[in-house]
């Protein structure tokens, strides 16, 4: 509908319009209806994952890390009360792997934050951007160190 419109203000065609004005007053309706529902789009969505979430976080079931180990399979760690529980996941399938103690496991990562953190405080942008940066020169290490070994 607004390529319509934008096509209609650069080709006139008395057939479809009656003017310049007309034409530039469609178009302009049409944005303001398309900025509104985007609007309406991301308030329903906010409102959906807040709903969500309630339902998510109950308490005794916490999912707290999933890592993919091959295509389509992943190994999950969940909190079940007090229990801490290792999964195998795959499409077909979904088995409890082994349980793991509490002292064990690494719960307090301090090095590891997550995009939500980063939008609580955008500032800290500086700790994503040295990541990455870590991450490509290790890769350039690992490359060098793949040439001097041959």
């Amino acid at each position: 509908m607004a390529l319509y419109c934008l096509l209609s203000l650069s080709q006139p065609n008395a057939a479809y319009s009656s003017g310049g004005w007309e034409d530039a007053a469609h178009l302009f309706t049409v944005l303001v209806i398309f900025v509104c529902v985007l609007g309406l789009t991301y308030f329903t969505t906010r409102f959906v994952g807040k709903y969500e979430e309630k339902f998510r976080n109950t308490g005794n079931i916490e999912v707290l890390e999933i890592s993919r180990i091959a295509n389509g399979k992943f190994i999950g760690l969940v909190r079940i009360g007090t229990r801490y529980i290792a999964i195998g996941i795959t499409k077909e399938n979904l088995s409890m792997l082994a349980e793991i103690s509490k002292d064990d496991l690494d719960l307090n990562k301090d090095g590891d934050k997550s995009f939500k953190d980063f939008i609580k405080n955008p500032m800290d942008f500086r700790y994503f951007l040295n990541r990455a940066k870590d991450a490509v020169s290790e890769k350039k290490r690992r490359k060098e160190d793949d040439k001097d070994e041959k």
